[in-house]
């Protein structure tokens, strides 16, 4: 068995990395959804005291949640693979 050292991260052919493109087409979409996430901070604070006065305040709490939620699930993917690009980019450096 050959002894192989690992591909540097530019000489990885591109169908072999991560598309960041698919979740966000540039840093700008990510900046973008982080700034609704913390203008949503004040409305997902006000809703939690009235989310359980009847079923359609619960509805509207859990649907604004939701949006919440998808747009930090995807924020963290995003900014979690990117951060592991530089990190292998770095460490190849070295």
């Amino acid at each position: 068995m050959a002894n192989k050292k690992p591909l540097r991260r530019e000489e990885v052919p591109v169908e072999l990395t991560w598309d960041l493109s698919a979740i966000y087409e540039s840093n700008e979409g990510f900046e973008k959804d982080l700034e609704f996430v913390k203008s949503q901070i004040p409305a997902v604070a006000a809703a939690k005291d009235t989310a359980l006065k009847d079923g359609e305040s619960l509805l509207a709490f859990l649907n604004l949640l939701n949006v919440v939620d998808d747009k930090i699930e995807t924020a963290y993917v995003y900014s979690h693979l990117k951060l592991t690009k530089i990190l292998q980019i770095t460490k190849t450096k070295f």
